[in-house]
């Protein structure tokens, strides 16, 4: 903490170059990259609402009761199948970079649900930056000690 004098800070990136404001575009550039599932939600729901209308008329002609044919425009799922798969993944994509994981878009998680394995590298990417060992399986003559002094 400075009491008194002056500080001179010097910064190497402003605005737009910072990695802060990457990330956050990055994350608001997610929602443009749809998945399948979402683009399927999509055109399920706007194929169904002419079907909608359909089924309405229907409810009226037949019934000659408005209450009943509002109704039919009230239970139409169509348009919540659609804001529910975007939310649900937008969901997914603002808790991963909450919790340090950034996924570029909703097709991405697509992908990584057919996964079956995820390699990693050694520079700490996933880890805290403190790496642990484990457990040690020798061969030959090697003892433990010596094999973690080599490493």
């Amino acid at each position: 903490m400075i009491k008194t004098g002056n500080i001179r800070v010097k910064a190497e990136k402003l605005g737009d170059k910072t990695t802060v404001s990457r990330i956050v575009a990055m994350v608001e550039d997610a929602s443009s990259k749809k998945a399948q599932v979402q683009a399927f939600a999509d055109k399920f729901s706007a194929n169904f609402i002419p079907i909608n209308f359909l089924l309405t008329a229907l409810v009226y002609g037949f019934t000659r009761n408005i209450d009943r044919a509002v109704s039919m425009m009230i239970i139409d799922y169509s348009c919540g199948i659609r804001l529910a798969t975007a939310t649900a993944l937008s969901a997914f994509i603002y808790n991963s970079a909450k919790n340090g994981v950034l996924v570029k878009g909703g097709n991405y998680v697509e992908l990584l649900a057919q996964a079956d394995a995820l390699v990693l590298d050694k520079t700490g990417t996933v880890t805290e930056g403190k790496p642990k060992v484990i457990s040690i399986y020798t061969i030959d003559s090697f003892s433990e000690k010596e094999i973690l002094e080599y490493a």
